[in-house]
């Protein structure tokens, strides 16, 4: 699978306090987006049990804020 925003994870400001729930949001939507096959509307957005699969599944854990 293409990452093209794995860039912006190695940017991590936290350091070893793990990633904002800014930066798994982010990754989130770009990885549901390239997922899409684009079929993705901004104004629609993806439902949050989707969102919170993919920060589960790449970062172990969900989006609090």
């Amino acid at each position: 699978m293409d990452h093209n925003y794995v860039g912006m994870l190695l940017d991590n400001e936290t350091g070893s306090a793990g990633f904002s729930d800014a930066e798994m949001a982010s990754y989130a939507l770009s990885e549901l987006i390239l997922l899409s096959d684009g079929s993705y509307a901004q104004s629609v957005g993806f439902p949050r049990e989707e969102i919170d699969f993919v920060t589960e599944k790449y970062f172990g854990t969900t989006i609090n804020n």
